[in-house]
């Protein structure tokens, strides 16, 4: 039936038409010159275009006799039985005198608001801040950690909902594949980003207190020494390694100056200085962040000439160029994998040199400061700390010299 005129809810004097709507009424209904209403029923209705679109509406009554129109949707976006759904949730809205609107209004910007406060935002956010003052080898391990166990689990969540139960899933995952010590990092990455978004009053508590006791840790191994009476065969398979000659070279050279693989692996040529035969490794390269410098002895002066002549040239001056990626420097599995093919697979790392060194330098008689030095420790405890501000070069000239020879005496078997 075919209705028309100044009904109330018609402002437009569209035509209306008044029968119960079914999905196929509404299917078919055609264009006209010009735009109609077909009612269903308690208010809802679609209005018709003259373009064809097809819109549903909510005719509303508030307390204050005050009319609107709430717009529904788009047909055939939402479909009649949906329409009816939001018809009635805009209906109870009117009925505690709000106007469905205004209410929808809000909830879409608080929607947009979780949007940006998820986890992910604030995590980029947080990430983009920090990363200047982070290692290279920090922002890889945070990256790959975030990207492949945290975001996947909370990275959509808004961040204030986030609870300690969400946190201990991502935990339990990292731990079943045993690796607690991933685990603790993780736990530690989270932590740092909603301490920075507590920082901004998005949330009021860090859910990763909670979690202490999660991670299952094993016992905590440290990088063995390799006994004196086994240096011998160590020294002779590595100047005998049968892999790349940087690789052979990085070991030798790591055996007598005794610094950190890091250091090793990210030194450049422009830190060595043939002339005063000393290496200074920069803040940046060093864990303490501070210069570190490591005199040369004459077999390390040695293996630095005959390793400029395979990567003097190379891209951004790397002592150790990667193999794969020739502008990144010696991937950190390079060392420890040369030494397991040479049959001491958890039994010696390439840190171990340095705890070698150390046990047997003391043993010898050498100062304990210098010793200390070397190995870029650095004291706590104020006046023992000012004390070994001290560079003690010239000994510590002597004693790498005296190392070196000390090695290649092994090798010979003196």
């Amino acid at each position: 039936m075919l209705k028309s005129g100044n009904i109330p809810g018609n402002k437009l004097r569209y035509p209306v038409i008044g029968m119960p709507l079914t999905d196929a009424k509404v299917r078919n209904l055609k264009a006209q010159n010009k735009a109609y209403k077909v009612l269903d029923f308690e208010g809802l209705y679609i209005e018709v275009r003259p373009s064809g679109k097809k819109y549903w509406r909510y005719r509303f009554n508030l307390k204050n006799k005050k009319e609107g129109i709430f717009t529904v949707g788009e047909y055939p976006d939402v479909k009649l039985s949906a329409a009816r759904k939001e018809r009635d949730w805009a209906r109870s809205q009117a009925r505690q005198n709000k106007n469905p609107n205004e209410v929808r209004r809000q909830e879409i910007l608080q929607a947009s608001a979780s949007q940006e406060n998820t986890f992910a935002a604030i995590e980029n956010i947080f990430s983009a801040s920090k990363k200047a003052d982070w290692s290279k080898a920090y922002v890889d391990q945070y990256e790959r950690i975030m990207k492949s166990d945290v975001l996947p689990v909370i990275g959509s969540m808004p961040i204030a909902d986030v609870e300690a139960s969400d946190v201990l899933l991502i935990l339990e995952r990292i731990n079943s594949r045993g690796a607690p010590t991933i685990a603790s990092n993780a736990k530690m990455h989270i932590s740092r980003v909603f301490r920075f978004a507590a920082g901004r009053l998005l949330v009021t508590y860090d859910p990763t207190h909670l979690l202490n006791e999660a991670i299952i840790r094993r016992p905590t191994q440290s990088h063995p020494s390799m006994p004196r009476d086994q240096l011998s065969e160590l020294c002779r398979k590595i100047n005998g390694y049968p892999g790349r000659a940087q690789t052979r070279l990085a070991l030798q050279i790591l055996s007598r100056t005794f610094v950190r693989t890091i250091e090793l692996r990210r030194s450049q040529w422009r830190e060595i200085d043939f002339e005063r035969a000393m290496w200074t490794v920069p803040a940046e390269h060093t864990k303490k962040k501070r210069t570190h410098l490591v005199p040369l002895s004459t077999q390390v002066t040695g293996w630095l000439k005959e390793l400029q002549q395979l990567t003097g040239d190379s891209k951004n001056d790397r002592l150790f160029p990667n193999v794969r990626r020739p502008d990144d420097f010696m991937s950190h599995r390079a060392i420890n994998q040369a030494l397991c093919n040479l049959g001491y697979e958890k039994q010696f790392s390439g840190h171990g040199f340095r705890s070698t060194a150390s046990t047997i330098l003391n043993e010898e008689g050498w100062n304990p400061d210098a010793v200390e030095r070397q190995l870029a420790h650095i004291e706590s405890k104020g006046e023992r700390r000012a004390y070994n501000h001290a560079q003690y070069l010239d000994e510590r000239r002597e004693m790498l010299q005296w190392w070196a020879d000390f090695l290649d005496g092994a090798v010979s078997g003196r």
